[in-house]
């Protein structure tokens, strides 16, 4: 978001575990008089692996849902001790994951940012500069997955990223085939080896999909033995016990510009679900989870966010902040000065309650905005 009314309006978490301050997100965005512009925005969830439940665990352990596995709850989250008090308390039913720790991230493509008229992409200084700064913030929050959309493929700064950031993450990329941008998903070598991909072009599979993508990444456990690339997603690990695989989505969809941009939104997330649930469960154990993060360019209360939960996925924000500071989410402010949460973390739900879960539970745990 741009300028600090919107800023000041985000809602922030209670504790401070692995957020960036508003002055922080200022100053670390903004320099060399780059400002982060309307749409370039930043969410992560912070939470404990058992947010997936049994998925990630023992398969016949009972979970209570994605709300009560959130990490800690509201009244061990006022401070850091009562953090680290929470963690010990559940280290003993923590899944083979631990912490889980994901971001989605719209970069704002320099093909598309103006800025007195002038196209970022055609002052390449000032491109490298602002994702420089946007690299220092994705280094400092080490997230265990991100997200990013507006991935724009240029040469020298795709080389950026790899070199600062190869060293830590697998960097896996799909461009859209009609633009100079697409989307990335960056996963944290030392936490997770990919094992399989999958690039989903929407408008192959619909004629309302314009020329939008959906990137699916499968993972594992990097520490378990025979993971190998495009293998079966269930090796094991020396200690005899089997990494469960998880799948992450990226998507960016239309911006509804009008209704027709609506329905296509809506056929977008239709084909994004229904691709991604097929390469799935064509790859991995039955109730393996399901994480899809990105812009969705739209509201919670709009149809893609219905059709969302009504395909069984869990809103992450809602689920950890509650209803309430969920409404006041705001991501995003557009070119129409309105300000909104337009991206978004989904869990799907068979992945955030076992067997006998009922979802219940009292929210909690850190997200930034």
């Amino acid at each position: 978001a741009e300028g600090r009314d919107v800023l000041d309006q985000t809602p922030r978490p209670s504790h401070g575990g692995g957020m960036l301050s508003h002055n922080r997100c200022k100053r670390l965005l903004a320099r060399g008089g780059v400002r982060l512009t309307t749409r370039a925005r930043l969410l992560a969830l912070s939470t404990t692996s058992s947010v997936l439940g049994g998925a990630f665990g023992s398969h016949g352990r009972s979970a209570t849902g994605v709300a009560m596995a959130l990490g800690a709850s509201k009244e061990t989250s006022s401070s850091s001790s009562d953090n680290v008090a929470a963690e010990d308390e559940l280290e003993g039913d923590r899944t083979f994951l631990g912490r889980l720790k994901v971001l989605t991230f719209n970069l704002l493509a320099p093909c598309y940012f103006r800025s007195d008229g002038v196209y970022e992409s055609t002052i390449m200084n000032k491109t490298l500069r602002r994702h420089k700064c946007i690299i220092e913030v994705l280094r400092e929050q080490r997230c265990d997955v991100c997200c990013l959309q507006e991935f724009w493929f240029n040469d020298y700064l795709r080389d950026l990223y790899q070199e600062e950031l190869g060293h830590l993450y697998s960097i896996s990329s799909l461009q859209r085939t009609r633009s100079e941008d697409g989307v990335a998903i960056l996963m944290l070598k030392e936490k997770f080896h990919v094992v399989n991909q999958q690039s989903i072009y929407f408008r192959e599979h619909s004629k309302f999909g314009h020329d939008r993508v959906a990137l699916v990444v499968l993972a594992q456990l990097a520490n378990m033995e025979g993971a190998e690339e495009g293998s079966q997603a269930t090796a094991p690990s020396s200690r005899g016990k089997c990494s469960p695989p998880v799948a992450f989505v990226t998507s960016h969809l239309t911006y509804p510009h009008h209704t027709l941009d609506e329905y296509s939104r809506l056929e977008q997330s239709k084909v994004m679900l229904g691709k991604s649930k097929e390469f799935v469960e064509g790859s991995c154990p039955p109730g393996t989870p399901i994480i899809i993060a990105g812009d969705f360019n739209g509201t919670l209360e709009d149809q893609v966010s219905n059709q969302m939960r009504s395909s069984g996925y869990l809103d992450a924000f809602s689920e950890a902040e509650g209803p309430e500071r969920s409404s006041r989410r705001i991501t995003h402010c557009d070119h129409r000065k309105e300000q909104k949460g337009v991206d978004y973390i989904w869990v799907s739900q068979g992945a955030g309650a076992g067997a006998e879960g009922d979802g219940s539970g009292e929210a909690g745990g850190g997200a930034l905005v």
